[in-house]
Parts: structure tokens; C-alpha cells; sequence
């Protein structure tokens, strides 16, 4: 008989990490990976330059009717920067 207490079966499935990243995210760092040979722009530059190519990936990134161009930006680079760093483990 084992001796494991419910305590250590709990924590042990919080501790699991679970991947959720789907697809959209994927391709939407890979731009990075794709456009990070050919400059040396900060992050946001670089969600500012591929603006098009990640609202075509994602369409809900589109700029939704009277939003103001500085939040949709900011939108962008949120999910920009978000999806690089969720993928970050696949560069290792």
C-alpha cells in the first residue's frame, strides 16, 4: 500500500502545466521569429510594422468601429507580446 495523501495528489495536479496555446498564437510569434533576422526594432515597432499580417491572422485584432487608433495599437502589441512570450518555450 502507498502511503500518498490526498494533500500531495492536489499539488500535484495544480503544478501541471497545461499548453493552451492554439494556433493564432503560434503564428503570430513565428512573425516575429520571421521578421527578427531582418531588424533590430524594439517589440513594438515590430507589432507597429506587422500590424497587417497579424489582424489577417486574427481577426478579432481588426480596428473595431470608433476605436482610437492608439488603443487598437495597444491592443495589438499586448497580443504581440503576449503570444511571443507563450511561446517562448518552444525556442529551446
Amino acid at each position: 500500500m502507498v502511503n500518498i495523501k490526498p494533500k500531495e495528489i492536489m499539488n500535484w495536479i495544480a503544478g501541471r502545466k497545461i499548453d493552451h496555446t492554439n494556433w493564432k498564437t503560434i503564428q503570430i510569434a513565428n512573425l516575429d521569429w520571421q521578421y527578427k533576422t531582418k531588424s533590430k526594432q524594439s517589440l513594438r515597432e515590430k507589432a507597429w510594422h506587422l500590424r497587417k499580417q497579424i489582424s489577417a491572422i486574427d481577426k478579432k485584432l481588426e480596428q473595431r468601429y470608433g476605436e482610437d487608433h492608439r488603443a487598437w495599437l495597444q491592443r495589438l502589441y499586448l497580443r504581440f507580446h503576449n503570444a511571443i512570450n507563450r511561446t517562448d518555450y518552444l525556442d529551446e
